[in-house]
């Protein structure tokens, strides 16, 4: 008996052995197929607010396979998530992709913004500029604060997050977090000023 094997198609790495007498054997043909790839294109909203690791445009990754890309955001900035053609797929600041198609990753980050909450003490006794309230700043940057005690009244004092600050009618500070800032004012019909605490 003679046997005849047309052909012998190979579509990924798979070894095998063939127990035939190759007295036998009039035709062997082998076909190899190259195993199908995905791209992957990585980008960012603002690349002064952090990157994206891997990054680049029609990355290549073999079908089937996996890939992590985390996201890093510089000081000052907050990850706001990542849009994977155009979904929204979370904030966690790394994602894993089955690449089973061509994507497009898209990272979001967007400016931290600190509060500043203004209060004059007692009311009335004088203002501030920017005037009492709730201020938005940028996280990292600085807000200058000035008091302005009302007629016949003094400046007695800043007080920053309960801490005393000092006398000068102008303050500055450093929006790294929230914070809470007192201008405190002394004179006829108003309330006396708290004693001063030291600072650790």
């Amino acid at each position: 008996m003679k046997f005849r094997i047309q052909k012998i198609s190979v579509f990924a790495l798979i070894t095998c052995i063939v127990l035939f007498s190759f007295s036998y054997i009039s035709t062997v043909q082998a076909y190899y197929y190259p195993l199908s790839q995905c791209s992957l294109t990585t980008m960012v909203n603002y690349s002064g607010a952090g990157y994206v690791t891997p990054s680049g445009s029609n990355l290549l990754y073999y079908y089937g396979s996996t890939v992590t890309v985390q996201a890093v955001t510089y000081p000052g900035y907050v990850f706001d998530g990542w849009y994977l053609n155009g979904v929204y797929q979370g904030k966690l600041s790394t994602i894993t992709l089955t690449m089973t198609k061509d994507y497009s990753l898209y990272a979001v980050f967007s400016q931290r913004t600190t509060i500043l909450t203004i209060t004059t003490n007692p009311i009335g006794g004088g203002t501030t500029t920017p005037g009492a309230g709730i201020w938005n700043y940028s996280a990292g940057s600085t807000a200058t604060v000035k008091a302005y005690p009302a007629s016949g009244n003094d400046f007695s004092g800043w007080y920053l997050d309960g801490v005393y600050q000092g006398l000068g009618t102008t303050i500055t500070v450093n929006m790294d977090t929230d914070h809470q800032l007192s201008a405190f004012f002394s004179g006829p019909n108003t309330n006396p000023t708290p004693e001063p605490t030291s600072t650790p």
